[in-house]
Order: C-alpha cells, then sequence, then structure tokens
C-alpha cells in the first residue's frame, strides 16, 4: 500500500534487515519438503534468513526470498523478528473493508503530518 503496511497493517516485512528463522537451511528443502508448513530440516548446519536487508539488491528484498548464514554471525545487516502462532480466520469482504480502513485513516493521518 502507499503507507508500506501490508494489507494487514505490517510495517517493514522486507529490507531493513536479513530476519532469522528457526529454520535449518537445505538448498532442496522445499521442492522435496512438505507443501504445507514446511519447517526445514531437523538440522543443519546454516539457518535459514529471509527478507532480504538494505546492503542486497532490490531482487532478494521480499518475503518469500530466502537465504542462508552461519548461526553465529553478528552484524548490523541481520536481526529477527518476534512472531507468535494465532487463531486464524478467513477475510470476509466485510472484515475486510474494516481491516483497510484503520490503515488508510493511519496513511492518512502520516500524510497530513509531513
Amino acid at each position: 500500500t502507499r503507507s508500506g503496511a501490508s494489507p494487514f497493517g505490517v510495517h517493514d516485512l522486507v529490507g531493513n534487515v536479513w530476519e532469522w528463522t528457526n529454520d535449518w537451511y537445505h538448498s532442496s528443502y522445499y521442492a522435496d519438503g512438505p507443501a504445507e508448513n514446511p519447517q526445514g530440516p531437523e538440522n543443519g548446519v546454516v539457518k535459514s534468513v529471509r527478507g532480504g536487508s538494505y546492503a542486497v539488491d532490490a531482487s532478494h528484498v521480499r518475503p518469500t526470498y530466502r537465504a542462508r548464514d552461519d548461526p553465529s554471525l553478528k552484524g548490523p545487516e541481520v536481526g529477527f523478528r518476534c512472531a507468535a502462532d494465532m487463531n486464524v480466520t478467513a477475510v470476509t469482504p466485510t472484515s475486510w473493508a474494516n481491516v483497510k480502513a484503520p490503515v488508510a485513516a493511519k496513511a492518512d493521518h502520516e500524510d497530513r503530518r509531513r
């Protein structure tokens, strides 16, 4: 959206820093692993990182881009995102309007402040 948020109001999904996942990395895991909720191999040497960072080519800056790195890596281009499982319900056209309205109102408010 114009404000940079996802349709559900989530900001900064990509491009700030690479975000560590809890998944071990294997180059062919997604091709060979389960179709639903693939969680990576049970063990490995490197962990998966996602989202790209300010220091990479724009083609790598997307939530679905997966790279790998040594889990002991420390640096300004790598971080993590706190996340939790939650009950998910389908978005109906009525509830979608409720989701979009607060995001649009917030974006309009921020535009007026500039």
